[in-house]
């Protein structure tokens, strides 16, 4: 990937981010790990960068926002990375940067979110075992 396509790929993604309200989000989760934003949404695998990086999905995911595949294509990943990256997040995490306000809720994307699992079946047995 070159710096431009990087680039432009970095642009579309904070773009949505903002343009749906979730930058705080994206924020709390690279605060949490003490990243920053672009580290966070950059290449890097140096473990907190993508423990941050995979709350950030699951939390974007647990919201209805987006798909595994949509994901992957704002983030410059296969789908499959999207899926394991979500499995090792762990929802106390995701809690802790998106709190859960009762009942299940409708995310900025006006997407009914289903409760209490997220996940979808297959993802659910390969994280139980």
């Amino acid at each position: 990937e070159t710096t431009n396509h990087r680039e432009l790929r970095y642009q579309e993604l904070i773009r949505e981010l903002v343009e749906r309200d979730l930058i705080d989000l994206a924020e709390r989760c690279a605060a949490k790990y003490s990243v920053t934003l672009l580290e966070m949404l950059g290449r890097s695998r140096m473990k907190g960068i993508t423990t941050a990086r995979h709350l950030l999905w699951a939390a974007l995911y647990n919201r209805g926002c987006w798909s595994f595949p949509r994901l992957g294509r704002l983030f410059g990943r296969d789908h499959t990375t999207i899926m394991n990256g979500i499995i090792n997040a762990t929802q106390a995490d995701i809690d802790s940067v998106d709190p859960p306000s009762g009942p299940p809720r409708l995310g900025p994307c006006r997407k009914p979110v289903a409760a209490p699992s997220l996940l979808p079946p297959h993802v659910e047995r390969a994280r139980a075992s």
